[in-house]
């Protein structure tokens, strides 16, 4: 509820940038094994989480009433008690 859609536009313009650069970095050395696979994945998702965690903690964010239906807490519980036995879902637990 609290990530906004520009945190996740810039999160990954970030992360593809710094897959670029770490491309580059990478190409200058001359590294052509799997652990650069690896490295330059782990640069990528830590930028983007970075930078989606940062715009989402500056940015307000959306009212509760807007999340109503998406979110479970935030959505009204429907009473199927009335209903016979063949009708309701089963219960995995209480």
């Amino acid at each position: 509820m609290r990530i906004s859609l520009g945190g996740i536009d810039y999160a990954i313009l970030a992360g593809y940038f710094l897959f670029v650069v770490a491309v580059g970095w990478f190409a200058r050395r001359r590294v052509r094994t799997s652990a650069q696979n690896l490295w330059m994945a782990i640069f990528a998702w830590s930028a983007c989480f970075l930078v989606t965690l940062l715009v989402s903690l500056s940015t307000a964010p959306r009212p509760a009433a807007e999340w109503h239906g998406l979110v479970y807490s935030l959505t009204p519980r429907v009473a199927d008690s009335q209903e016979p036995w063949h009708r309701r879902p089963p219960r995995l637990w209480r």
